[in-house]
């Protein structure tokens, strides 16, 4: 019987991806159904570019499927350069995000703006400093507090799923 699940969970899990669900073309977290989406920049700028805009595009679809909640946009960039003109860079970078979301027709009080300057890379060689430059968007339930969540409650029961499966491996 345990087989049998596993066997069906793998057979669904197969079948989800060969649908190639929707998901932005740059993002963290679950790809299979969703995700985070992180919106690049390049050095010294926080001028959103064609893939950026295609980013917030989906990001902007997802929020109208989710009227009542939230989306916290935290800036970054990398560590070439005074500290304190990457706070202003990676502020600058998260309201770049904030303002194109609004102008598509998000309420502004619906977008919350963080920066975090050069602090919290993703990368940290010399070769890879393009990733830190950026702006990471996530969805929140507004309770109170802030409690991320998913973009789609499926991606949760798919990763249920696969994490399940490579543990039997």
């Amino acid at each position: 019987m345990h087989r049998s699940i596993i066997i069906l969970s793998s057979v669904l899990l197969l079948a989800a991806c060969a649908n190639k669900p929707e998901q932005a073309p740059s993002c963290t977290g679950n790809t299979l159904r969703g995700c985070n989406p992180v919106i690049y920049f390049n050095s010294g700028s926080a001028v959103l570019d064609k893939r950026a805009k295609a980013d917030l595009d989906w990001t902007y679809t997802k929020m109208t499927r989710f009227p009542r909640e939230q989306i916290l946009a935290t800036g970054y960039t990398d560590s070439v350069g005074d500290t304190e003109k990457n706070f202003s860079l990676s502020k600058q970078r998260a309201q770049a995000v904030k303002s194109y979301l609004v102008k598509k027709g998000i309420a502004s009080d619906r977008i919350i703006v963080a920066f975090q300057g050069e602090f919290n890379p993703v990368c940290t060689k010399t070769e890879c400093q393009n990733l830190n430059r950026r702006v990471e968007v996530k969805m929140s339930k507004p309770n109170g507090g802030w409690e991320p969540m998913t973009w789609d409650d499926v991606s949760k029961k798919m990763d249920k799923v696969k994490c399940f499966l490579c543990e039997e491996e």
